[in-house]
């Protein structure tokens, strides 16, 4: 029986999408620093080749196409990208809050669901963002590691069940990834949903084993989903 739900922060919480928006401007401008020419189309082209490809990072793996896979093009430039981290957070105000999804979780922790978060965002800042929409207290959140986890490692999703102290085939899953979210999660017998949104909303299995339980694409077909597996009391 499912008892926990487990969240992806970007995507189905953090919509992402002046986030997309900014760090596709740094990519395009550290390449042009760099010397590198490339059309719209191109860019486009590596985008959807980064997403294809299954890229563990997709702004790495359209920086690496985008400099014709030359590694001393492409290192100084992704280390000029990821310099701007911080200065990209706070120019869009912080966590895009995706449109209903803060009362669904509020929903989720008035019915006794416990939630945690699956996420390779930094811990203070997740702690931080969810604080400014009042929603830190409805999240149980894991110890951290050191090193620290990242997903597609399973037991990022074994670390927040444990903190939750449910079992694996307990908690359910949302995520925006198919690789880095719903591959590790079918591993360990937890439940799936594809929340199709933002740059990898295309992204598809690359085998039957890697097809999540259920997919939705707004935050009114999660609700409904969430209530009619037990786990959201209306």
């Amino acid at each position: 029986m499912l008892r926990a739900v487990l969240w992806d922060m970007g995507g189905p919480i953090d919509q992402e999408t002046v986030y997309e928006r900014l760090i596709d401007e740094d990519i395009k401008n550290a390449l042009a620093e760099a010397g590198v020419t490339w059309s719209e189309a191109d860019f486009l082209e590596a985008s959807r080749w980064a997403v294809e490809s299954f890229a563990p990072n997709a702004y790495t793996a359209v920086v690496w196409k985008l400099s014709s896979f030359r590694a001393e093009v492409a290192e100084p430039v992704y280390a000029r990208v990821a310099a701007g981290s911080e200065r990209r957070h706070a120019s869009r105000g912080g966590l895009e809050l995706r449109e209903g999804v803060d009362s669904l979780i509020q929903s989720l922790h008035r019915s006794g669901t416990p939630q945690g978060l699956v996420t390779n965002n930094e811990p203070a800042r997740v702690r931080a963002d969810l604080a400014r929409f009042d929603l830190d207290h409805c999240f149980t959140f894991a110890p951290p590691r050191d090193p620290p986890l990242r997903k597609p490692n399973p037991e990022v999703f074994l670390n927040a069940a444990s903190a939750l102290e449910t079992k694996p085939d307990e908690c359910l899953v949302i995520g925006d990834r198919v690789d880095a979210d719903m591959v590790p999660a079918n591993l360990l017998g937890m439940t799936t949903v594809l929340f199709r949104t933002g740059r990898h909303a295309g992204q598809q299995p690359r085998t039957w084993e890697e097809v999540p339980d259920h997919e939705v694409r707004t935050v009114s077909e999660l609700a409904e989903l969430l209530g009619r597996l037990g786990l959201l009391v209306s």
